[in-house]
């Protein structure tokens, strides 16, 4: 008779992935070196960029500090020193003179005609008065000295290494370059060595300049 069929062979089952291995990934997404050299490089310049931005807003900051300074010690009219600014370089020569025994002297100009330049034709007038009169001691003082607007109608000049007889000299001729100029002023100055201090010569040419006013009125008086 007819046996019982045979046995069918097993069908094959795919082998399960090995645990703790990864899938391989497809071949487009293995990065290649260029890819991961533009990678570094984007890296790098945003990097830079961050840096050049930080360091521009620093300097920025630092040209605005220094704007507010140079503001803070500078007449806006005439770009002469402040009475701030003043007070700091003849604060600072006062220690220089005082610790190498050095002379110096200082000059106070008070403008004559200020005042009733203003009651007759404007602020707007004096204001030029003051600026032709800060243009003339731009050009009279040296490079070491210092000029300042005080406030008003008085400036005043910081005479470095410069002896009483030479500032004497120097208002002289000060005089001269503002009358040319159409400017009628007075003038004190007083020497360091002769007041003790800097602050002390300040004192005194205001009082000589207070004397050179008085006698300029009485010689128009007398002209008159």
């Amino acid at each position: 008779g007819v046996g019982p069929p045979a046995p069918r062979p097993a069908e094959a089952t795919p082998l399960a992935p090995l645990v703790g291995t990864a899938p391989e990934p497809p071949a487009n997404d293995v990065a290649s070196p260029r890819d991961h050299l533009r990678a570094e490089v984007a890296r790098t310049a945003r990097v830079l960029a961050a840096l050049l931005s930080s360091e521009l807003v620093r300097e920025a900051a630092l040209r605005e500090a220094a704007r507010a300074r140079l503001a803070a010690r500078h007449d806006p009219l005439t770009g002469l020193l402040n009475r701030a600014g003043w007070d700091q370089v003849l604060a600072d020569e006062e220690e220089r003179a005082s610790r190498y025994s050095l002379p110096a002297a200082v000059a106070i100009i008070d403008l004559d005609e200020l005042k009733s330049l203003n009651d007759a034709e404007g602020h707007h007038a004096g204001d030029e008065l003051l600026r032709r009169a800060a243009d003339v001691l731009r050009i009279w003082h040296r490079r070491n000295d210092h000029v300042a607007r005080l406030g008003g109608d008085e400036f005043a000049a910081l005479l470095v290494q410069t002896s009483e007889s030479d500032a004497l000299d120097a208002a002289q001729r000060l005089r001269r370059d503002l009358a040319d100029a159409g400017i009628a002023a007075s003038v004190g100055t007083a020497g360091r060595w002769a007041n003790g201090t800097l602050p002390h010569a300040v004192l005194a040419a205001d009082r000589a300049m207070y004397a050179d006013k008085r006698q300029r009125r009485r010689a128009r008086r007398d002209c008159a």
